[in-house]
């Protein structure tokens, strides 16, 4: 008879450990449709925010005078009705700046940051399952899982449960879609870094402005035509950069080129500084140079010719100094 109680009870306790696992698998299993789930929200809404992009044509136009001349056309010509509005695109999702550090351009963060990030992100993701715990390992259940039969400690061979990690790590769905999620970062960035080759005209001329020795300028004579294009050429620069839009919405990221703005109105403004100091210095020495000149030409006219030569001196050099005049 005590044998058959022991047999019944040995029954029971397995029948309530394969209860126990049973229960292990379906949360395990919830647990790893959730996170599945979490990731694939992630690339829904990335996705849905990369088909804002704006064209490379579009976007090429930004920084050029004909795209300014265009909507400036288009804002007096064109009258948009309420009832006509388009919807407002979605809200990007990341923010990176546009960082000058001559001689090149770079975003921070930076595309590995990012990648970076989605990867802690789907991380946590796996963490926050990796909570719970299974059922089979719990203490409280050890009355189940290593009864005490005939006062004996029977042994546990239920195991330790289903193992959550292992089934994220076989899971190929999953990985594919955290490498669409890569994927879909690349692209925006690829379309960030047209945006960013729009701004090589600023680039250069910051280069050229920031390598000019304003010393050796000053020691040179140049003639009017030198200081008139370039006083022309660094208002155009110090327009241009005042013109540039300090934040760009490329769908899923948003650009901010501030700090870029900031950092290239002050080059064509200290060029300028230059050439406006060294103009009046010029045109006294030049006018130095021509009242002089006219004392001479006086002195030379004021004389009577009392030869023919001295005569025939006098006719040419007023002619020449009719020319100069």
């Amino acid at each position: 008879l005590l044998h058959r109680k022991q047999n019944i009870s040995h029954k029971q306790c397995s029948v309530f450990v394969i209860f126990i696992r049973l229960a292990d698998y379906l949360i395990m299993n919830t647990l790893h449709i959730l996170a599945v789930n979490s990731v694939t929200a992630l690339l829904k809404y990335l996705t849905e925010q990369l088909k804002q992009t704006p064209l490379a044509d579009e976007i090429n136009s930004w920084n050029t005078e004909q795209k300014e001349k265009a909507d400036t056309s288009d804002r007096k010509g064109t009258k948009v009705c309420g009832a006509q509005e388009e919807e407002e695109p979605l809200l990007p999702m990341f923010l990176t700046e546009l960082i000058l550090e001559s001689p090149a351009l770079f975003f921070q963060p930076s595309l590995d940051d990012f990648l970076e990030g989605t990867a802690e992100a789907v991380k946590r993701f796996q963490d926050t399952v990796f909570s719970v715990a299974n059922l089979v390992p719990d203490s409280y259940f050890n009355a189940f899982t290593q009864p005490i039969i005939n006062n004996k400690l029977e042994e546990k061979t239920c195991g330790e449960g289903p193992s959550l990690a292992t089934m994220f790590d076989n899971d190929k769905h999953l990985q594919s879609i955290v490498q669409k999620i890569k994927e879909t970062i690349q692209l925006a960035f690829d379309t960030a870094n047209i945006y960013a080759d729009t701004f090589e005209t600023f680039c250069q001329y910051f280069k050229e402005n920031e390598s000019l020795n304003l010393d050796v300028l000053k020691e040179q004579d140049h003639g009017v035509p030198f200081f008139a294009e370039q006083l022309e050429k660094y208002h155009r620069e110090h327009k241009d950069a005042l013109a540039i839009k300090e934040k760009r919405n490329l769908g899923m990221l948003l650009v901010d080129a501030s700090k870029l703005k900031a950092k290239l109105i002050p080059s064509p403004l200290r060029c300028l500084e230059a050439i406006n100091d060294l103009l009046p210095t010029l045109a006294k020495k030049k006018m130095d140079a021509i009242i002089s000149e006219a004392q001479d030409a006086q002195f030379k006219l004021e004389m009577v010719p009392t030869t023919t030569t001295e005569y025939v001196n006098s006719l040419i050099f007023l002619d020449d100094i009719q020319e100069r005049v």
